[in-house]
């Protein structure tokens, strides 16, 4: 036999299921109070989410746009016309029946149910009629459920529908369930939708034994003899509400308030259970070991004594243990590592100086800077890889000419040395640089590695038409190029520019 909880909660969810597929898109509108503030009947709260995924939990199909109850739902197809027109009830989930004595009809001021026994009820309306005549009377026939819908059945003339604000919504009726295995018959009734402390949705429930199967005696007495209950599913048991939560009904039933008489007591025992989460999670937390590890170290600058590069690596272990000591362990093993750090060499390291004569290339513009009214000036400056004779480096860079400009090209990390130049695009950095490639012995694109940037100052990156400078110097007044090659800084080779 299932549990007594258990049975609640089938109980439950046949009644919530019934609920939606009654009500449609009017569930959400229903009753709800807040399980984290006080919330005054009948305040709004965002709920159809939340009932979205309860309706999930249980396996409802619950139609979101379907039609509810009539009081619920503007217009009822027709609420005012222009001529007299026929009075239809039309019953939801059972048969259409049509009032004759309102053929004279021209708007519906009103409509109520009265509740005749558990499963019959009376539709009363107050209607005006072509006269301006006001009539209230009860329909003779019965309806078994409070879900009508009226409206006037015009027979030509014009429907004006926005006549009257929807009135208050009609209350579920009580759901009978029955327990397939203990056959225990529990009636159901609706008490409102809760938000609980997790944003989630879910039904506040009365349940009461069926009258043929209470005792006298009350109390709980096996699954089918139990005092009245509140039970709160709890968000379906998925939303984060942490479960169901019962509360016995006192008796007498103490009177409502701002809000039902059940609201502050399952606020509490929702806090109280949200607590006990918490208290059970931060105890996981502090008491689940966590596993042991290591961090490694590596350093990037290490060589050994003949200069070539070393890979040293340190490492520092943590244990495996719970909570805080977890986090605790961690930071000595990084304390650890921080001075390793500075035991090695710091990430600041320079590659070897290249080998090979430096050779400098200075360059002059055709026409004076734009900020001003000398020429631009420019150099590039690489090792010779070649050892070839500074003739050479003076032809091969005569008659180059390229363009300067705002975009910073350098090649490092070559055996030659940085070389950065400022041309008008990338391609045209790169250019002059493989132009020094090809006589310094280097190929830029399979060494080293390339770096493009530029800057916003207005002083770097003026434009100009770039060629080698010439200088006359001597007691001839001979041309030389600007094309200089030494092994150290004593002198100034010249070059003649002839």
């Amino acid at each position: 036999m299932d549990s007594f909880q258990s049975i609640l909660g089938n109980a439950a969810g046949g009644a919530l299921c019934n609920v939606l597929t009654a009500y449609g898109a009017s569930a959400p509108l229903l009753t709800a109070i807040s399980l984290i503030e006080p919330t005054p009947i009948g305040e709004g709260l965002a709920v159809s989410a939340g009932l979205a995924g309860l309706a999930a939990a249980v396996g409802c199909q619950w139609d979101r746009s379907g039609d509810g109850p009539v009081s619920l739902i503007p217009p009822v197809t027709c609420g005012k016309s222009d001529t007299p027109a026929q009075l239809v009830a039309e019953q939801l989930f059972g048969q259409t029946k049509k009032p004759g004595s309102a053929t004279g009809t021209k708007e519906i001021l009103e409509v109520w149910l009265n509740s005749q026994t558990d499963t019959s009820y009376q539709l009363m309306i107050k209607t005006i009629d072509g006269t301006g005549q006001e009539s209230s009377y009860g329909v003779s026939a019965s309806f078994v459920n409070p879900f009508v819908r009226i409206y006037l059945d015009i027979n030509g003339g014009n429907c004006d529908e926005g006549t009257k604000p929807p009135g208050p919504l009609p209350p579920p009726p009580t759901y009978k369930h029955t327990d397939p295995t203990s056959g225990c018959e529990i009636n159901v009734s609706f008490q409102g939708w809760a938000l609980g402390p997790a944003g989630d949705v879910g039904g506040v429930w009365l349940m009461e034994p069926s009258p043929a199967q209470a005792r006298a005696s009350g109390g709980v007495i096996g699954g089918c003899n139990f005092a009245p209950t509140i039970y709160y599913d709890g968000g379906g048991g998925g939303g984060g509400g942490g479960g169901p939560v019962t509360l016995p009904v006192p008796s007498p039933v103490p009177p409502d308030g701002d809000e039902p008489w059940w609201a502050p007591l399952l606020r509490g025992a929702v806090g109280g259970a949200a607590a006990a989460l918490v208290d059970k999670a931060l105890d996981e937390l502090f008491k689940t070991p966590y596993p042991g590890g290591s961090y490694v170290l590596r350093g990037v600058c290490e060589r050994d004594p003949d200069g070539n590069p070393m890979a040293v690596t340190r490492s520092s272990t943590y244990q495996s243990v719970p909570g805080i000591d977890a986090v605790l362990t961690r930071l000595d093993a990084m304390a650890d590592l921080f001075q390793y750090h500075k035991e090695l060499r710091q990430p600041i390291c320079r590659h070897a100086r290249g080998g090979g004569d430096l050779v400098t290339v200075n360059f002059v513009s055709d026409l004076p800077s734009p900020q001003g009214s000398r020429q631009l000036r420019k150099y590039v400056r690489y090792r010779d890889q070649t050892n070839t004779d500074l003739l050479v480096h003076g032809a091969h860079w005569r008659d180059f000419v390229w363009q300067a400009g705002p975009v910073c090209v350098c090649h490092k990390d070559g055996p030659w040395g940085v070389l950065q130049v400022w041309a008008i695009s990338a391609d045209e950095g790169k250019r002059v640089i493989r132009h020094a490639g090809a006589v310094a012995g280097v190929d830029p694109d399979s060494e080293g590695e390339w770096i493009v940037t530029g800057s916003s100052d207005p002083r770097y990156g003026q434009p100009g038409t770039m060629r080698v400078e010439r200088r006359v110097a001597g007691e001839l007044r001979q041309e030389f190029l600007r094309v200089t090659k030494r092994s150290d800084p004593n002198g100034m080779p010249l070059l003649p520019a002839a």
